[in-house]
Formats: structure tokens, sequence, C-alpha cells
């Protein structure tokens, strides 16, 4: 955040970080928090107070209210969440004034409500509980000489006005206690104040509480925040990065945007041609889920190639060919068949899985079907692109077999590479396109390393002396990002507005035409949409609408 925003909560004490998901409010409070210093001279207070509000959230969770006495004798996880100071000279130094029991708030309350006549210790007992603003106040009004922040998360999904309830009076800037330097003491004369409902202490806010709060502006099922609460809060926008700014970023945080790249461009025409003119900007996809960057844990074997290939998972690019890549598929081998050697059996299901082998994995979940089908795929081998290794399936044994026999374009075979690709090793075949696929060869003690990557995609060969297959979903997720997260936000965004049309590509024309008179207009949302099309088909994502009348939605499936 930079110093306009810094200085606008300087001055209102009250802010509210406000946007669609995913552009980064609750991030941008911790920037505010480190560039504090530099812009205002004081220090922030360490001990950051957090909190998410919720429908459920109340008055009594924020502020004071009765919670259960736990017996003594009764063994309890739950904390004392309670800030005490003791010895504080700072508000050793404020002077009684006339309340309900001569308390204020940072002292604690004797009260304790009984509902039964038990005698039997914490039987039936309530005690009075500060909540996390109290909390807040009491540690704010002892520390004078910094600045104390509460976070208040999704401020909005609560019922607001009832959370803070007679305290939004307190909140203004110009209600609250101001410290004086020369008494070393808080000046209270003509502060405003009031007696808490609970305890009867009563209850000032220090000039140096801050109150940063969060909303998503997304979601129209939750009611707008009340005129009251909105003009005793400022208020600053945070919408999504543009394209540049967000490349610039993720490389600030070495997450490699080459493999994004695509992505990224698209993500940004689907923002600025298509739901900001057509929706409006409440309607923007965030992009924090380029953040989202793969975790695979370093490889345990000291095999260069699969160094190598753990630095190009991290990073999304063949380090040899500088090509992007979308998935690794591997086969740990046994001995090739063939007179060459040069033939790698392609099992048509796993142990695990019965409807999922290797051949499935190389060309769809219908491979096995058409047992008179042959496939074909080029492999680069050492920067080396040999085209047109056949897959085909035998009559004489019923196995899918790969044959390693592409040539290259001076005219060399792969065939004569193949004996050094067996024999106990496991090949990695990196999938750069449709039917190109980068080959390494590695040992076979990389197999745990793989087996970890993979996660819960491999399996064994049948038949195969526990011979394993698997593969492993790249660069996190470029296709993890799509299926898992933008597309469902996307998807919900439409059904909100009634707009599930624009992604139906027989139907989002005439929609478009509809609610927008400029053609070029027209014509930037429909290219904005075939180029997310374009990269929906790439990653083997397909999403479609389905239904009809209150029932339409969107059906987002991963093909592959």
């Amino acid at each position: 955040m930079g110093s306009k925003v810094i200085r606008t909560i300087n001055k209102f004490k009250n802010l509210i970080l406000e946007g669609v998901p995913g552009t980064g409010k609750t991030h941008s409070f911790k920037k505010i928090l480190k560039g504090w210093k530099a812009e205002t001279g004081r220090d922030p207070h360490p001990n950051i107070f957090s909190i998410t509000f919720h429908p459920s959230f109340s008055y009594e969770d924020f502020v004071e209210g009765l919670r259960p006495l736990i017996s003594s004798s009764v063994s309890t996880s739950i904390p004392n969440i309670n800030v005490t100071i003791k010895g504080c000279a700072t508000l050793q130094k404020v002077a009684k004034i006339e309340t309900n029991n001569g308390l204020y708030f940072f002292e604690h309350s004797p009260a304790v409500t009984s509902t039964s006549s038990s005698t039997s210790a914490g039987a039936g007992s309530f005690e009075i509980k500060d909540g996390i603003f109290l909390q807040a106040c009491t540690l704010a009004a002892c520390s004078p000489d910094k600045d104390v922040f509460i976070l208040v998360d999704e401020i909005n999904r609560a019922n607001t006005s009832k959370v803070l309830g007679d305290l939004l009076t307190l909140l203004e800037r110009s209600k609250r206690a101001k410290w004086n330097v020369s008494s070393s003491s808080w000046e209270l004369d003509e502060v405003m104040s009031l007696i808490l409902p609970y305890s009867g202490r009563r209850l000032f806010v220090p000039e140096n509480l801050y109150v940063v709060a969060t909303q998503n502006t997304s979601d129209k099922s939750i009611a707008p925040l009340d005129i009251a609460l909105r003009r005793r809060f400022a208020f600053e926008r945070v919408d999504p990065m543009d394209e540049l700014s967000l490349i610039n970023s993720l490389n600030d945080h070495q997450i490699s945007t080459t493999s994004l790249q695509s992505s990224i461009s698209v993500w940004t025409q689907l923002n600025n041609a298509v739901l900001m003119p057509l929706l409006g900007p409440d309607a923007l996809i965030g992009h924090s889920y380029f953040y989202e960057e793969s975790v695979f844990p370093p490889p345990k074997s000291l095999d260069v190639e699969i160094i190598q290939l753990h630095k190009e998972l991290i990073q999304g690019i063949t380090t040899d060919t500088n090509q992007v890549f979308q998935r690794v598929i591997w086969v740990q081998t046994g001995v090739g068949t063939g007179g060459s050697s040069n033939q790698l059996d392609l099992c048509s299901g796993g142990k695990a899985n019965k409807n999922v082998g290797i051949i499935q994995l190389f060309e769809g979940p219908d491979a096995d079907k058409d047992k008179t089908k042959t496939y074909s795929i080029d492999i680069s081998y050492l920067s080396q692109l040999y085209k047109d290794n056949p897959i085909n399936l035998p009559s004489s044994n019923q196995t899918w077999r790969l044959l390693l026999k592409g040539v290259d374009g001076s005219g060399n075979k792969l065939t004569t590479l193949a004996p050094n690709f067996f024999g106990g090793k496991i090949l990695t075949f990196a999938q750069i396109d449709r039917n190109t696929y980068r080959l390494r060869v590695h040992e076979a003690d990389v197999l745990a390393d793989l087996v970890a990557w993979s996660g819960q995609n491999h399996d064994e060969i049948k038949g195969a002396s526990s011979r394993q297959f698997g593969q492993i979903n790249n660069c996190g997720s470029e296709k993890d990002i799509w299926l898992h997260q933008i597309l469902p936000q996307l998807a919900e965004i439409l059904n909100v507005y009634d707009a599930v049309e624009i992604i139906d590509q027989n139907y989002r024309q005439a929609w478009i035409e509809d609610r927008i008179e400029d053609s070029d207009l027209q014509n930037a949302a429909l290219t904005g949409l075939s180029e997310l099309d374009t990269l929906l088909g790439r990653l083997e994502i397909s999403a479609k609408v389905h239904g009809s009348g209150l029932g339409r939605a969107i059906h987002i499936k991963n093909i592959t």
C-alpha cells in the first residue's frame, strides 16, 4: 500500500479495504504495517489483533459478554485471551470517575452471574469476558507511544451494526481520547465514553487504536453496510492488478511467469474486455490465485536428471528447449521388447484403478476402446525432435506399445538410442503439446521422488513385478489455478449476475449484443472469450452450461 492509504487511515483511524475476492486485501494490511513507521514516524505495536466476522458473531464476542466459568478442577485447552495489564504506569495515572462500580474498561470486573444455587465450584456460573476490541483498547491505553491495530476480515459478513452497537460513536476520530505528552496521561475531560452494559465499566477509545477492515464487494447475498457505519470509516478500493504489474510482482516473489504468461493474458482480457464492460467492477476476478506457486519437495535422489526435472516443475518450462509443458508422465521400465529393444509396453489399467493405465495417460480415457486404432507422438530427446513414434496394439499379446522409432530432421532414428532407455530405468515424458513430449531417462532411485510429486496420480502396472507409473501436474498448477480457483469463482459470478450465457459459445454473441451497442466493445468481449476457450482447450478443461430456466448452471470438468 502506498503512502496515500497510510495517510488516509492515520487521519480517519478507521479504514475499510473493499474489492472483489483475490485482490490481496488482507495482504494489503501487512503492507500498511510495513510502511507505517516510515510514513508516520511511529511504531506499530507488535501485537496485532485479528478477527474474522461471520453471521453468528456478536457484540458479546467483540466487546464484552458473559461466558461460562470453567471450574479450576476441569481440564480445558481453551486459552484465556484476556489482556491483563499489571503495573501499567500509564493507566495508574487515569483518575477515577463516577461509574457504576468505579472501574475503567482496563480494570477487570469482579461481576459473576450465577444461574444455579449449586455451591460446587463453577457450576452454572458465568463470568464477564473482554472481547477482542476491549483487549485492543487496553493495550492501546497502556502503550501511548505505539499504534495498535485491529484487522477485521470480512466485516460485512456479520450484522455489523449489531456487533458494534453503541461503540459506533466512540470510533469516530473526534470522539477519541488524546494523549497529553506533557502530563503523560490521557485527556478525558471532553472525551466521549460509555458505560459497558455487562460490567458497568467505563470505556473510551484511545487515539492510537486503528481499525482496518476488509469487505468483499462481489457477494450480493450480504446486506450492504448502513450509512451510519459507512460515514465513520474511510474506504479504499483494492482492484485486480494490471498485467504488467502482476508479472513484475510475481517475478519479485521468484515465481516463474513463463508458464503463466498465456494464463495472465487471458485473465487480463477476461477482466478488461468481458467482465468490466458487461457486469461491472464487482464481477472481476482477482490476481492472488497466480501466487499459488506449486510446491514440490526437493528431490532425495542425486540423479542429475531428476534435479533438472525438479527445477522444471517449479519453473514450468523445459530447461533444454525452453518450452512450456503441461504435465509429466513417468514409467518405470523393465527390459525393452522387440528386436531393437525399442518397444515400451503401455498397460491399459493399473492395479488400483483398472480404468486408467499408461495408454490412457498418453491418449485419453477412451484410448483402449478402439483396439484397431494407431496413435503417434513426437519425442524430443537430447534437444533433437524424433517425429512419428507409433502407439498401437499388436494382435499377438493385446498390450499397447510405444515404438521408439521416430526420425529426426537429419534422418537419424530414435531406435539406435533405445537400448539405453531400458534395463531398470525410469522414463519421464514432459508433455509440450497434444502430441509432443520431451523425454528424460532417470536412474531407478528417483522413484520415491516421482511418487511424492505425483500425489494420488500413480499406480502399479498389472502383472509387472510392481513396476509403477504416474503423472505429475505441472507447475503448479496452471491447470489447478483455473480448474479449482478461477473458474469456480467465474461460475459463481455469472450465476449471481444471471449471465451464464457468457460461457456458452452458442449463446454468448446474442447475449453480448443485447447489452453492448458499441461494436468494438462487442468484438473485444468475443475475442477475450475466444482466448479463454483456447486456453481451457489447452489445459483440457471443459466449462459448459447445462440445464434450463432456474436450473441453468455452469459445469466445470477436468477432461483428462
